[in-house]
């Protein structure tokens, strides 16, 4: 059986992510204190530099509605979204500068609503996501790809809390 998640290490800081091209740095205080980032696909296409995936800027106003302290690493004028056709659920690559279980749950909530919405079943739909994130004890930067269905989704976020919270990794 496929594995639905996989734990590595990462090299995206926040300090690496301001060193990008199209980091907006009129808004360096916005970002720098944010809880978590949604960050662009790099060369996602040959005709964009930077991509976000498909429901992004849907997503990024119901985490904020929610009162989550979220930002999207570009201007508004640079912000695109690239469209799938496929029944993955794709969502952007998040960034975390501490690890938010409640805006990972508020996350896996909206998707759930949205398959149901389209008349379809969680366990038909396939989620992918990678999120990094520095873990507190060790601080070292990680990234998990979370790689299966959207009923799992749930499930899988209280495991990857306790995979960040453990001791000595």
């Amino acid at each position: 059986m496929k594995e639905i998640y996989q734990v590595e290490d990462s090299n995206i800081t926040l300090d690496s992510i301001k060193q990008k091209e199209y980091y907006p740095k009129e808004l360096d205080n916005e970002i720098c204190s944010a809880d978590a980032l949604f960050i662009p696909f790099e060369n996602f296409r040959d005709d964009y530099d930077i991509l976000f995936a498909e429901g992004t800027k849907e997503l990024f106003q119901y985490l904020r509605k929610a009162e989550q302290k979220i930002e999207v690493i570009v201007k508004d004028e640079d912000f695109k979204e690239i469209e799938l056709h496929d029944s993955s659920y794709l969502i952007s690559t998040i960034f975390f500068s501490v690890f938010s279980p409640i805006i990972l749950n508020l996350i896996s909530n909206y998707i759930y609503d949205k398959i149901l919405n389209s008349g379809k079943k969680t366990k038909d739909i396939n989620v992918k996501v990678d999120i990094h994130c520095e873990k507190t004890k060790t601080k070292k930067q990680v990234k998990v790809k979370y790689d299966g269905p959207a009923d799992k989704m749930e499930e899988c976020i209280k495991t990857i809390f306790e995979e960040f919270n453990k001791d000595g990794k």
